[in-house]
């Protein structure tokens, strides 16, 4: 106790010099770190940029395949005849297939569940041109088919319905993007 008291200002000034590298130290610790800090939010910011450009561009992609496949969609159905006197030019349609309706649907799920609804709603109509189409094409043009038994009410609801949900659908990209 003595040699302390003795030697108190001695040991007070190494406490003091020693507490002084101390706070030096972390200070220059803690500058580093900020600088550390401020670089990683930076980067974490670019990244976030970069990610949202490249989502930003990737709903650009798929809203022109799907722009363009429903374009190309309602061209093959606006080719198809509406009345049974040109009930025959049914047999020369080439019909959508059924990856392409499914396209349809994937690619407007990607725009929300009200895009992806209209999108399942025209693949429906779709569908039933395509079945009723088919059926007529199936049947060999020696028979021909029977006009006037066709389905002409459920084929004009049907094409209808496509064209409603496909324009629909087009005018729900055009305001959401």
């Amino acid at each position: 106790m003595t040699w302390l008291n003795s030697n108190a200002p001695a040991i007070q000034a190494i406490a003091a010099v020693v507490s002084v590298i101390v706070t030096v130290i972390l200070a220059y610790v803690t500058t580093k770190y900020v600088m550390l800090t401020r670089e990683l939010v930076r980067n974490g910011q670019e990244n976030l940029q970069f990610i949202k450009e490249e989502r930003k561009a990737d709903l650009g992609e798929r809203k022109g395949r799907l722009l363009a496949l429903i374009w190309h969609l309602r061209m093959i159905a606006t080719s198809l005849p509406d009345t049974p006197s040109k009930g025959e030019q049914i047999r020369s349609v080439a019909f959508w297939s059924e990856s392409e309706t499914q396209e349809l649907r994937a690619l407007a799920s990607t725009f929300g569940t009200f895009a992806a609804e209209l999108a399942s709603e025209a693949a429906r109509y779709l569908a039933t041109l395509a079945e009723l189409g088919k059926m007529v094409q199936e049947t060999p043009p020696a028979r021909g088919v029977e006009w006037n038994k066709f389905p002409w009410e459920r084929w004009h609801a049907a094409f209808q319905g496509a064209e409603r949900a496909m324009t629909s659908l087009v005018t729900h990209l055009e305001r959401s993007t």
